[in-house]
């Protein structure tokens, strides 16, 4: 298991001044450059276009401030529960791992990968 470094792979961080002053196009242009799952399907289904058409920017960036703060349990609740279109459980949880230092980049694929190894995540 590698890990690498955010500082090393320079990927900006959601601070609470750049997502207040943030609109959809802003937040979902940083999705589709920094998130892999949010990029394979935005260039696959045309989602970065669709997020910013289809979503309520005051929505997105309460979500995004929830999940910065979040129990690990409220994170499970939040992550399932989300009304934000084109922001599935994979890319909520590469974003949490970009808000929150103390918890891993992960998706789906991780996750997978972490049961076939004997995990219970």
């Amino acid at each position: 298991l590698v890990c690498i470094s955010l500082e090393y792979l320079e990927v900006p961080k959601f601070s609470d001044q750049n997502i207040d002053s943030a609109n959809l196009e802003d937040i979902s242009e940083f999705l589709a450059n920094n998130i892999n799952t949010y990029l394979t399907n935005s260039v696959r289904f045309n989602w970065k276009e669709k997020f910013a058409k289809e979503n309520n920017v005051k929505d997105v960036k309460s979500c995004i401030q929830k999940l910065k703060i979040a129990s690990p349990k409220e994170l499970d609740k939040l992550i399932k529960n989300s009304s934000i279109r084109y922001f599935g459980e994979s890319t909520a949880q590469e974003v949490i791992g970009l808000l929150r230092d103390e918890l891993p980049i992960r998706n789906e694929n991780t996750n997978s990968g972490l049961r076939y190894l004997g995990y219970n995540v």
